[in-house]
């Protein structure tokens, strides 16, 4: 992370490359006098809902020698068209088996600072800022801090 450096291997070329994990957004300046801020453009979209659900689903299971639980996550996000009026639904529901076994406390630390670096190389920290982690049941996931 601090060389902001991804490494690509080419195993069939016997090569690699390197490219930046982020590339800053151009510091040039318009030609035509002062620079200004960029306007946001307005959205003909708007989101109509929101709504993530963690369950529990009482399973239980070994995976590799670790007792694991069962969740289940469901994103559900409903937007409309503000010019046509048309409306559109997406909906995204994942398992996730977590455990926890005391020796992942350390690897969870790792992960978890490897996740913070990597969002903070890309200016994103602010993006969940607001999750609420531990409500979601997602304490366990990269991006909680």
């Amino acid at each position: 992370m601090d060389q902001n450096t991804r490494i690509e291997l080419h195993p069939d070329k016997h090569t690699y490359s390197e490219r930046p994990i982020y590339t800053p957004p151009s510091a040039e300046k318009p030609s035509g006098g002062a620079s200004s801020p960029p306007r946001r453009q307005q959205s003909d979209v708007r989101v109509v809902k929101s709504e993530l659900k963690v369950r529990d689903t009482g399973k239980t299971q070994a995976i590799n020698g670790f007792n694991t639980h069962n969740y289940e996550v469901t994103w559900d996000v409903e937007t409309e068209n503000l010019k046509t009026h048309e409306r559109s639904r997406s909906l995204m529901t994942t398992e996730l088996w977590n455990s926890d076994d005391p020796r992942f406390q350390q690897l969870r630390r790792e992960q978890n600072a490897y996740s913070q670096a990597y969002l903070r190389l890309l200016h994103l920290p602010e993006m969940y800022a607001s999750v609420n982690s531990r409500q979601l049941g997602l304490e366990r996931m990269p991006f909680a801090s």
